[in-house]
């Protein structure tokens, strides 16, 4: 729309003129400086009805009403002989039109970039709100551990990266008695601190699961088992007094077979180990 009117406004502008050049040429007594004064005029003219229809701001519309003023009064000086000076009133209506429209248009630069500051807050808000919803969206609350969510996202790209990819699942034991015992916020920190645990046996990897309750699941190369395993081991006494323990099953992630056929085979291994656990503790006891 504004491509359309703007070539209007030079098509008119150039049949002006013509048609100027055309009546000097004709008549005489008409100044060649029309040639560039009813232009001028014309411009001016259409100025300010883009910038009534545009902004409507009365400061901007008196400028350049005042430039208009001006080339009228310069115009009027090439036919009006006397003693009045009418080039004088040109030059100050034009210069204080000229002043009037260059402050409006610093003041709109001046509001344009504070609205581009507004912008760009609000842009680096937006950011910071979608991380922290990134953040939630994949993380468990309670641990800051990756949740399920991410664990399905990532699970094809890790195989895919992986040279011997694992998946581990691990699951407390007792733990349901702790809550019972204790209390749901001591179930909570023995959960914060089995989570650091596992930190700590996968720094170098972080895929890190809690699958809600007291389930986790780390996906690793084979050989970062052995350390999941050391450090759980040296660490895990610090919760032992909650009369707890932990059972940790493993398998090697196959190509092609779905994520939840995986965790499914490593449940079971874990079970199994839990299940030996538990039959050696009772043979203990008798």
């Amino acid at each position: 729309m504004l491509a359309r009117r703007t070539i209007m406004y030079i098509a008119i502008t150039i049949l002006v003129v013509v048609l100027t050049i055309i009546l000097t040429t004709a008549f005489p007594i008409m100044p060649l400086s029309a040639t560039t004064e009813l232009p001028a005029f014309l411009i001016v003219l259409f100025m300010m009805l883009e910038v009534y229809q545009r902004t409507g701001k009365i400061r901007a519309l008196l400028g350049w009403m005042l430039i208009a003023i001006g080339i009228v009064f310069d115009f009027a000086d090439e036919f009006i002989v006397g003693e009045f000076y009418w080039f004088i009133f040109d030059e100050i209506f034009v210069q204080v039109g000229l002043a009037i429209v260059c402050l409006y248009f610093l003041s709109t630069i001046s509001k344009l970039n504070q609205s581009i500051s507004l912008l760009d807050e609000e842009v680096l808000h937006s950011k910071t709100l979608q991380s922290k919803l990134t953040l939630l969206a994949y993380h468990d609350q309670l641990t800051g551990l990756l949740n399920r969510r991410a664990f399905f996202e990532r699970f094809e790209l890790f195989r895919k990266n992986s040279t011997t990819p694992y998946l581990v699942y691990i699951d407390l034991d007792n733990f349901k008695q702790v809550n019972d015992r204790l209390g749901h916020n001591i179930g909570d920190e023995v959960l914060i601190r089995f989570a650091g645990m596992l930190r700590l046996g996968t720094r170098d990897n972080p895929h890190a699961f809690r699958f809600g309750g007291d389930e986790f699941v780390v996906l690793c190369e084979q050989k970062e088992i052995a350390t999941i395993e050391t450090v759980l081991s040296e660490n895990f006494p610090q919760l032992e007094h909650y009369q707890l323990g932990y059972s940790l099953g493993y398998v090697a992630i196959a190509s092609g077979v779905s994520a939840d056929k995986m965790l499914s085979l490593a449940d079971e291994q874990m079970y199994e180990r839990k299940n030996l656990k538990r039959r050696n503790a009772r043979s203990k006891g008798r």
